[in-house]
């Protein structure tokens, strides 16, 4: 899918943002100044259509989305879709300065030489980050994306068959470096030029963790672990069913408590879920230390200033004071964009973050 960064300014586009449990769907204008949102919903991904980024079944997928557009007499043509994948491949490298034709063949080698992958299999992106010295010598610091040929193809596809015009193919992380470098101001934070932020997105079936260091991107990791492992123990330890397990964890009043200090009964069965959630979440949390200590390792003047929190588990009563307790760094749970109008839509700006990043035409 191919990148049109002017012609879509003013112009009405639909943004599809694929999961594994739910595509979030976000329909409005990206203007100069700020992005008009007309719609913003959510459906839920038909089970087993769909896995890590994959297309398993894009009929179900197709069925649901045709629906979605008719039952919200969704005009627009112009289609956006963002997602996330292990086996899209992102590498920081530091390369010579040249000019830009001998960099798409130095990128083409160093891809080839550096990544586990059949070169001609993939679409290979790159984007400038910074100057940096390596060993007396000037170099160019550059993000490079690897994204399957046919994962593309098959997003290109599904979005045609619904008689859609396929503009661009996001990434999750594109889209939190955007929201950092632009005007759209997370959480109205307006002076994190000097600082370095995590943005972690707490999704279902994946965690994606992003550092963008004074709004220069410098890393993001996928980790494949998800709400679903919650949902799941809920189920195992609880003897209840899914929807039940959903529905407990949705009622639990505070996530930051002592499962210990139980009271009533009703108490008890609700601590009891309490501590299922708690160690999931500890789980979640040594794996994104062992990535902050990559980056903090680095240089030693490297830290982390805040961590912003987004995605469906985010959503839980003070899970925001969970990871800043066990990290001891500012942390708070995305919940405002600035430069954002908002018509007939949800205002829950949570959920639709990627879709909205995948909105922002720089």
């Amino acid at each position: 899918m191919k990148k049109n960064k002017l012609k879509l300014i003013g112009k009405e586009v639909i943004v599809f943002d694929f999961g594994h449990h739910s595509i979030k769907i976000v329909v409005g204008k990206p203007l100069k100044d700020k992005i008009l949102i007309q719609q913003s919903f959510t459906v839920e991904t038909p089970e087993g259509s769909f896995k890590d980024g994959k297309l398993i079944e894009p009929d179900l997928i197709r069925h649901v989305l045709q629906q979605s557009i008719d039952e919200h007499k969704i005009k627009t043509r112009n289609a956006i879709c963002t997602i996330e994948s292990s086996e899209i491949i992102t590498r920081e490298l530091n390369l010579p300065k040249v000019s830009e034709e001998k960099m798409q063949q130095m990128l083409a080698y160093e891809v080839e030489q550096t990544l586990p992958i059949q070169v001609n299999e993939y679409i290979i992106q790159s984007k400038f980050l910074n100057e940096v010295i390596e060993e007396g010598v000037d170099k160019n610091k550059v993000l490079v994306t690897a994204v399957p040929k046919e994962m593309s193809r098959g997003y290109f596809e599904l979005l045609s068959s619904i008689g859609l015009r396929p503009l661009i193919m996001d990434l999750h992380f594109n889209e939190m470096d955007k929201l950092l470098e632009s005007k759209y101001h997370l959480n109205n934070l307006t002076n994190v030029g000097d600082k370095t932020i995590a943005l972690i997105d707490l999704g279902y079936q994946g965690i994606n963790i992003v550092i963008v260091e004074s709004g220069i991107h410098q890393l993001n990791r996928l980790i494949h672990h998800g709400s679903h492992m919650i949902d799941q123990n809920i189920v195992n330890f609880m003897d209840v069913s899914h929807d039940d397990a959903i529905e407990m964890k949705k009622n639990i009043s505070s996530i930051n408590q002592d499962p210990s200090l139980v009271e009533s009964d009703e108490e008890n069965k609700e601590m009891r879920v309490i501590n299922i959630v708690q160690n999931i979440l500890d789980g979640w949390m040594a794996e994104i230390e062992r990535i902050f200590k990559f980056y903090l390792n680095q240089d030693a003047k490297h830290i982390i200033d805040k961590i912003l929190l987004y995605g469906g588990t985010s959503r839980m009563v003070d899970v925001d004071r969970y990871f800043e307790e066990y990290f001891n760094i500012p942390t708070s749970v995305i919940t405002s964009l600035t430069n954002i109008e908002i018509e007939n839509a949800s205002k829950e700006v949570t959920l639709y973050v990627n879709a909205l990043g995948a909105m922002i035409r720089k």
